[in-house]
């Protein structure tokens, strides 16, 4: 994606054949001014690999099957923890989906529970270096209202960008019939790709249900990691 680019440009940049593309952006180096307009509770977290020709695709988590983790190679089995949320750029008005790595991540958590929302105001993300060596820093703006339930309605969804970005790597995934992610009345194992896609109450449920200890007053990935490490 492009920041500080006039509207009138957007179009060369960011579609194709009269379609936004699909895929996960990044923040660009120097400042990005973008509105949140999705609670962070709400981001999805997923892990991230790269082929040998260096094109991202999300694990499965099935680490038995997923062709990241069963790779040969050592730079394809390698995976990051990330996140992904759509956001508003302040410059040009687009609602795009974004790539939030761990260390921006966390600044971002730290922002949210200190203002108690992550949408009220725009935020500059503020990127310098590249690879290994990326630092991000945050300036917050003042507190302004924006029509957010208009702007979700612009978002793309997560998931579908994620299997875009599967299959332009490794082609069509097969399509699994969808089951309930948590039925109280059998015991079946849930598996973490699954875990992601409940939402806090179902899994302060599950929680309960399986004598887990957590804190029900924490966020939902903060509860979704005390679940997962319980069951290691």
């Amino acid at each position: 994606m492009q920041f500080g680019t006039k509207k009138a440009d957007a179009g060369t940049q960011f579609v194709d054949s009269g379609e936004v593309l699909r895929y996960l952006r990044n923040f660009r180096e120097g400042d990005n001014e973008v509105r949140f307009i999705e609670e962070v509770d709400d981001w999805i977290s997923f892990s991230e690999h790269y082929s040998t020709d260096n094109k991202s695709f999300p694990c499965t988590l099935d680490r038995s099957a997923c062709p990241g983790c069963t790779s040969e190679i050592e730079k394809v089995q390698r995976a990051s923890r990330k996140y992904a949320t759509n956001v508003k750029l302040v410059g040009n008005g687009m609602v795009l989906p974004f790539r939030i790595p761990m260390s921006l991540a966390k600044k971002l958590f730290n922002r949210a529970e200190r203002n108690g929302t992550i949408t009220n105001r725009d935020y500059v993300v503020m990127r310098e270096g590249k690879g290994l060596d990326t630092e991000y820093d945050l300036e917050q703006g003042d507190r302004s209202d924006v029509d957010l339930e208009a702007l979700r309605e612009q978002a793309m969804d997560i998931e579908e960008v994620l299997v875009t970005a599967y299959e332009e790597v490794w082609g069509p995934m097969e399509k699994e019939e969808e089951e309930p992610p948590f039925d109280s009345s059998d015991e079946v194992e849930i598996d973490e790709a699954t875990l992601r896609k409940m939402k806090r109450e179902q899994l302060i449920a599950l929680a309960s249900d399986n004598d887990i200890e957590i804190d029900v007053d924490g966020s939902k990935n903060e509860i979704l990691d005390s679940i997962l490490e319980a069951a290691v």
